[in-house]
C-alpha cells in the first residue's frame, strides 16, 4: 500500500509503513477474499516472478478498458466493501492475459535453480491454469542444480576406457543398463527400506489390530529407486469391505470416502502417539485419500493409501515388462528425467509414477524401435511425445490406436453427467488424454497440466541425444537427461548407509549380550553342579578339613573347609 507521506527518512525496500501495517492488521482479517489475495501474492513474490507483494492483475480476472463504468479496472467478483478497499490501492495499467502468459512463459532454464524454485513455479502454474483455463507455450525445463558439481567422467554410469571404440548407440545401451543398476536400491538400502515397512506395520498392529497394511506401487513391482517413496495400502479397516479394482471402477461415493477418511485420521492419531521417528503426518485428498509421513532417521517418505486392491494393474505392468525386457531400464531413465525437473509431482500438475510408466509403454507401442534395444527405445519414446498432438487425439494402449478425444471422452459416467449439467468445467484442450489399460474410464493425463513443458523438454533432449550419439565424444550420454541426480541423491543414500550401519551395530551388540548371558548361565550351572557334592560330603564328615579347592568363575579359587561345630 503506498505511503501518504511524500518524504521518507528510511529508503530501505522493506521499510516499516504504518498505513500498510494498519491495513494488514485491521482490514485484512475481516476480508477473507483479500487475505487469500495477499497470501497468493506472497507466494508469487517468493517465486521471484518479478511481481510486487500484491498485484491484482496476476491473481484476479480483471476487465480493463477506458470506456464504460468506473469499475472497469477492478475485479468483477468483489463486493462493494471489497471494492472500496481496493480503490485505496494504487493500480497500474493492467493486462490480465499478458500477465498470465508472462508467468506461464517464465523460463526455467537459468542456472542455479533449486528444488524449492521448481515447486513454487509448478504451484503457480497449476493455480493459473486451473483458474483461467488458458493455453500456454511449452518451454524446456532444465534439471535442478545439485549441491556440488560432478565431472561426467567420475559418474558411476559413465563410459570406461575400454568403451572408446564402441559406437554411440551401443554405448548408450550400456550406459542405460549401468544407470538402472545405480538407481536401484543396494542390498543394504533394501534392508533399510524393509525394516522401515516392518516398523510401521508393527506400530499399526499394536495400536489398531483391525487394520492391516501391504506394500504396493513401485516397491511391489520392483521399480523403486533407493530414495523413492514407500506406498502402503490399507487392506482391512473395520466396517469397510475389501474391494478390488476391476476395469471400469467408479469413483468413491461420499459415504465411502468419509469412512476411509475417518480410518486414516484414527491411524494418524495412533502413529503420532508412538515415538518411532515418523514426522510430518498429514492427510492428502486425492481420488483415494492418503496419509503422508516421513521417517526422520532415513528421510524416506511413506504414503498410506486407502484404495482398492491394485493387483490387476500390477499384473498388467508385469506383463509389459515381460514383453519389453528393457522397459524397467527405460523407466529408470525417464522417471529420473521427470524427477530432477519437478515434473513428477501430481499435486502440482505433474505426472505420477504409474502415468509415466504407461506413457513409456504407449511410446513403445505407437512408435516401436527397429530392434529390442534400450537406446533405440529411449530415442523413440522421446520423439513420440515431442511431436504428439494432445489437442486432437487421445491415446489407447489396449488396443493400440489414436482416437478423437472430443468424441470418445475417457471419464466415468457420473463425471459425464456432471459435465452435461454444467456442474464441472471441461479440461483444457491441450491436456493429455491417455486411457488406462487397466481401467477404460481412467484418464491418466487429466492431472498433467505441465504436458506442454514435457513435450518441449522431450523435443530438445531427443535432438541432443541423437547428436551426442553421432559424435560419441561425451563421457556420459545420459547427463543432459538425468541431470545432477548423482549429487542430488548422494547425501540421502549416505544417510541410508549410515542407518544400515547403525542397525547392524545394534544387532551385533544385542547378539553379543545374548551370547554373554548364555555363557554366564552355563558357567553358573557348572559351578553349582561342582559344589553340590562337596557340600554334601562336608556335611557327612563334620570336623574334617577336606582341603579341596576348585576353580570358580573368572579364575578365582574357592576353598571348601569344614570345622568341628
Amino acid at each position: 500500500m503506498p505511503s501518504s507521506c511524500s518524504r521518507m527518512i528510511c529508503r530501505s525496500p522493506n521499510r516499516f509503513n504504518p498505513a500498510a501495517a494498519l491495513w494488514q492488521h485491521v482490514i485484512l482479517p475481516t476480508r477473507p477474499l483479500l487475505q487469500r489475495q495477499r497470501l497468493l501474492s506472497s507466494g508469487v513474490a517468493a517465486a521471484d516472478l518479478s511481481s510486487p507483494p500484491l498485484k491484482i492483475s496476476e491473481h484476479v480476472p480483471v476487465q480493463s478498458g477506458s470506456g464504460g463504468s468506473g469499475n472497469a479496472d477492478f475485479p468483477q467478483c468483489l463486493d462493494s466493501e471489497d471494492e472500496a478497499q481496493f480503490k485505496k490501492i494504487k493500480l497500474g495499467k493492467v493486462h490480465p492475459k499478458r500477465d498470465i502468459l508472462r508467468v506461464l512463459r517464465k523460463s526455467q532454464s537459468s542456472r542455479g535453480r533449486t528444488k524449492d524454485d521448481t515447486t513454487r513455479f509448478m504451484e503457480e502454474r497449476k493455480r493459473l491454469l486451473e483458474t483461467y483455463h488458458t493455453d500456454y507455450e511449452g518451454e524446456v525445463v532444465s534439471p535442478v542444480t545439485g549441491p556440488f558439481p560432478v565431472d561426467d567422467a567420475s559418474l558411476p554410469w559413465a563410459r570406461n576406457r575400454d568403451e572408446k571404440k564402441i559406437s554411440g548407440i551401443n554405448r548408450l545401451t550400456i550406459e542405460i543398463a549401468k544407470f538402472h543398476e545405480y538407481v536401484k536400491p543396494t542390498r543394504t538400502e533394501a534392508i533399510v527400506r524393509k525394516d522401515l515397512v516392518e516398523k510401521i506395520k508393527n506400530c499399526v498392529r499394536t495400536t489398531q489390530p483391525e487394520v492391516a497394511l501391504e506394500v504396493f506401487g513401485s516397491e511391489r513391482t520392483g521399480l523403486a529407486f533407493a530414495t523413492s517413496d514407500i506406498d502402503l495400502r490399507l487392506t482391512r479397516i473395520k466396517g469397510i469391505p475389501e474391494t478390488s479394482d476391476p476395469p471400469g471402477r467408479q469413483p468413491l461415493t461420499l459415504g465411502a470416502k468419509k469412512d476411509r477418511l475417518n480410518g486414516l485420521y484414527i491411524l494418524k492419531n495412533s502413529i503420532s502417539r508412538k515415538n518411532i521417528g515418523l514426522r510430518r503426518l498429514r492427510i492428502l485428498y486425492a481420488r483415494y485419500p492418503l496419509l503422508s509421513m516421513r521417517d526422520f532417521p532415513t528421510g524416506i517418505d511413506v504414503q498410506i493409501v486407502s484404495c482398492p486392491d491394485s493387483s490387476y494393474s500390477r499384473n498388467l505392468m508385469a506383463n509389459y515388462m515381460v514383453e519389453y525386457p528393457y522397459l524397467s531400464q527405460l523407466y529408470s531413465v525417464i522417471k529420473t528425467m521427470f524427477d530432477v525437473r519437478g515434473l513428477s509431482d501430481v499435486f502440482r500438475g505433474g505426472f505420477g509414477s504409474y502415468s509415466i510408466f504407461m506413457m513409456i509403454v504407449a511410446g513403445l507401442r505407437h512408435n516401436p524401435p527397429a530392434r529390442p534395444d534400450a537406446a533405440l527405445g529411449l530415442l523413440n519414446v522421446l520423439r513420440f511425445w515431442s511431436d504428439f498432438d494432445t489437442a486432437r487425439h487421445g491415446i489407447s494402449i489396449e488396443p493400440v490406436e489414436l482416437f478423437d478425444k472430443n468424441l470418445n471422452s475417457v471419464m466415468p459416467v457420473k463425471v459425464k453427467e456432471q459435465l452435461q449439467n454444467g456442474n464441472l468445467k471441461p479440461l483444457p484442450d491441450f491436456m493429455l488424454c491417455l486411457r488406462d489399460p487397466a481401467d477404460p474410464t481412467n484418464d491418466l493425463g487429466r492431472k498433467g497440466l505441465c504436458i506442454k513443458h514435457v513435450q518441449a523438454t522431450c523435443r530438445l533432449l531427443a535432438r541432443q541425444l541423437s547428436r551426442n550419439c553421432q559424435r560419441n565424444s561425451r563421457y556420459s550420454l545420459l547427463t543432459p537427461i538425468v541431470g545432477s541426480v548423482y549429487s542430488l541423491t548422494l547425501e540421502h543414500r549416505k544417510r541410508l548407509q549410515y542407518q544400515a550401519w547403525r542397525a547392524k551395530k545394534s544387532a551385533a551388540m544385542k547378539s553379543a549380550v545374548t551370547a554373554t548371558t548364555k555363557k554366564a548361565s552355563h558357567i553358573s550351572g557348572i559351578y553349582a553342579s561342582t559344589t553340590a557334592p562337596i557340600a554334601g560330603l562336608a556335611a557327612e564328615s563334620p570336623g574334617v578339613d577336606l582341603g579341596v579347592q576348585h576353580e570358580a568363575p573368572h579364575g578365582s579359587m574357592v576353598s571348601v573347609r569344614t570345622e568341628a561345630g
